[in-house]
């Protein structure tokens, strides 16, 4: 506790413990308690059965959080359990697969759509059953994709964008689909503007989706263009272009106000940045806001119930030609929409890159897997504690 004494517009701060004497000798000096805000802590939870990185997930109903795939195309699945900070195998995939996105629907299945198989993406989609711990297929998509951006819209459907379509380091597209979950199908939709993978989705209150960034090949030339999605048209316009050009950054709907916090990203091969920025949907402008301790790639964003954003992680630093060898990190931090500065967060127990993250019903933050230094990936799993 640090004690603050007052009288006027005078004002003593001791930061060390005080004797009661001292604390008589001040006379009428009014006394109050400061207590300093913590950052959080992190604290190690059960490992996951089996490492994971490029992987997806998301927190089911029941609260409990959903796993499945990876970087070495696995179909393993597995759910985390909160109560006991356990894992448990759970119904392995129809097709291993990595670099895809999982999307909870209104009756509680997940969708997961394609991603790497192998070295090549797929098109092929499929739907876990939480009550039956088990998965089935659903319709294809039109486009064989990975890293593309999503979004689950106001009506339930989903929406795919973009993403990688051929062996890597090869094309990229600017096609999108939604996928209606009472057909089980995938249909056309408007084209983009923009061929891009890497970016992020982001639906707003509006009903529309903002898509930012992305790169236009796996490992290089990052894009700053950034473009709007209308689910009552199909159509895309073109929006503000952003400040700084980048690629597997993290993308938030501010609750506080509405905007969309983007930070850090680059281009994967050698551009990194610590900048970010904030989209006005009234006004569909950027500005720069506070830039982060350190840039980040591969860093997960996650958005607090105090409304502050959480990222961990990063790969800062990359070492031509062998991705994953670069610098990652385990260092976090927060943003504070109020001031838009960055306030250290402490750091992970393990350093993680392209590791699943998401927030629980009990107001901590699970961080789970990644890639680690030594090229490799990790089962390891913890918590943050605001």
């Amino acid at each position: 506790m640090k004690a603050t004494f007052s009288r006027g517009v005078r004002n003593i701060s001791l930061a060390a413990p005080v004797t009661l004497a001292f604390l008589l000798g001040l006379g009428c000096w009014r006394i109050s308690a400061v207590h300093a805000s913590p950052p959080g802590t992190w604290t190690a939870t059960g490992s996951m059965n089996q490492p994971r990185d490029r992987f997806s997930g998301v927190l089911l109903p029941s609260g409990k959080v959903l796993v499945a795939g990876s970087w070495a195309a696995s179909n393993s699945a597995e759910l985390y359990d909160p109560s006991s900070g356990t894992w448990t195998k759970t119904g392995s995939l129809l097709l291993g697969r990595s670099e895809f996105q999982a999307a909870l629907m209104a009756n509680g299945h997940v969708l997961v759509a394609g991603g790497y198989y192998g070295e090549f993406p797929t098109a092929e989609a499929e739907l876990y059953n939480p009550s039956t711990g088990t998965w089935s297929g659903t319709g294809s998509m039109n486009t064989k994709r990975e890293n593309y951006a999503l979004a689950v819209l106001t009506n339930g459907e989903v929406l795919i964008a973009g993403g990688a379509t051929a062996e890597r380091f090869l094309g990229v597209t600017n096609t999108a689909e939604i996928y209606n979950p009472a057909t089980g199908s995938f249909t056309r939709t408007g084209p983009m503007n923009v061929a891009r993978q890497g970016a992020t989705a982001t639906l707003l209150s509006n009903g529309k989706v903002l898509v930012a960034g992305g790169s236009k090949f796996i490992n290089g030339d990052a894009i700053a263009s950034a473009e709007l999605f209308d689910p009552s048209t199909g159509a895309w316009t073109l929006t503000g272009t952003m400040n700084v050009a980048r690629s597997q950054h993290i993308a938030t709907l501010l609750a506080a106000n509405g905007l969309v916090l983007v930070a850090g990203g680059g281009d994967g091969y050698q551009f990194y940045t610590n900048t970010a920025e904030l989209y006005n949907p009234a006004t569909g402008t950027w500005a720069l806001t506070g830039s982060m301790s350190v840039a980040r790639f591969g860093h997960s964003g996650t958005q607090l119930p105090d409304h502050q954003v959480l990222v961990a992680g990063e790969q800062s630093t990359q070492n031509l030609g062998c991705p994953p060898c670069g610098n990652i990190q385990s260092t976090a931090e927060l943003y504070d929409s109020g001031s838009g500065r960055w306030i250290p967060a402490g750091e992970m127990t393990s350093v993680r890159e392209h590791q699943f993250a998401t927030l629980l019903p009990n107001g901590e933050v699970l961080e789970a897997g990644g890639a680690i230094l030594t090229g490799g990936n990790t089962a390891t799993a913890e918590l943050y504690k605001p």
